[in-house]
């Protein structure tokens, strides 16, 4: 009986460490990524503007330069332009998969530029989508924006859509940004999966993932200004966290809560709402550049 009992437990400890998602970092990477269908670059046009392909080579360990990870990034520039927008996309989009142009759109209309970048394995980037490289292409289309296009790093704005919010508060570590805006996004993938799946709460935060992507945790501290965008329809992200992270938020932070809109997508009866919000935040916490974002 005793033997029976301690190889039980064996077992229990077996598939508890074997299933940490800590180390198993293949499990994570299959459940989390969710890469579409990859595409020749297609001519994408948004607000009657044409963005230009990019590629950004990412250092890695690697000394053969043959094993470089290069990723694509498209820069859509906006007239008049007061500063650029570094835009993280969800795990289910890529840039010839944009699931709405009108965000963009509206951006473009503000004044900012857009850039956005695939991570390894999505779209025409190199690569595998693996969790430990998140974070490093992130900083890549950052340095790039920096170090090679020469935008001022008070010009520089984050904006991050569903995971990429997570994405983005993780940048934010690393980088500094001028301001943030994060969409459709959760307290952190450790709170969305006990919220989801259930049987996650048996692992700590402390074991759960490195990084974390927590949003929460980056808004309690010191950050830069950060505007929070709720999707009233949202059956992807429940309403705590938003919640949360209104209520624990230190400044400076706003929030917008867009009633009709379901997850990254804004409803044809939100787009006023949302660009008007996102018109006020930037003007207050925007680009240090001359001239103030245009009017709808």
């Amino acid at each position: 009986m005793l033997f029976a009992v301690l190889s039980l437990g064996l077992l229990a400890a077996c598939v508890y460490l074997y299933y940490m998602p800590r180390f198993n970092r293949s499990m994570i990477n299959y459940v989390l990524f969710h890469p579409p269908d990859r595409k020749l670059n297609q001519r994408i046009e948004i607000g009657g503007l044409v963005g230009e392909h990019h590629k950004i080579f990412v250092a890695t360990a690697a000394k053969s330069p043959a094993s470089a990870i290069v990723l694509d990034c498209l820069l859509l520039k906006a007239k008049d332009e007061r500063g650029v927008i570094l835009y993280s996309q969800g795990v289910g989009s890529s840039i010839n998969a944009l699931a709405d142009h009108f965000k963009i759109a509206t951006m473009l209309r503000l004044g900012y530029s857009v850039c956005i970048y695939d991570h390894e394995g999505y779209g025409l980037s190199t690569g595998d989508c693996n969790l430990d490289r998140i974070v490093p292409d992130a900083v890549a289309a950052y340095d790039f924006l920096a170090k090679h296009l020469h935008y001022p790093q008070s010009s520089i704005v984050g904006y991050g859509e569903s995971f990429g919010g997570g994405v983005t508060s993780e940048l934010v570590k690393h980088r500094p940004l001028k301001a943030l805006i994060l969409e459709s996004t959760f307290i952190s993938p450790k709170q969305w999966a006990d919220d989801q799946a259930g049987f996650t709460v048996i692992y700590p935060s402390c074991v759960f993932m490195e990084p974390t992507f927590d949003n929460l945790a980056m808004l309690k501290g010191a950050h830069p200004p950060a505007l929070l965008i709720v999707a009233g329809k949202d059956k992807t992200m429940p309403a705590s966290h938003a919640a949360a992270m209104e209520k624990e938020a230190i400044q400076p932070f706003q929030s917008v809560i867009l009633p009709t809109s379901n997850h990254a997508v804004v409803s044809v009866a939100d787009s006023d709402l949302y660009a008007s919000s996102l018109n006020k935040f930037l003007n207050k916490y925007g680009a240090d550049t001359a001239g103030s974002a245009k009017s709808l």
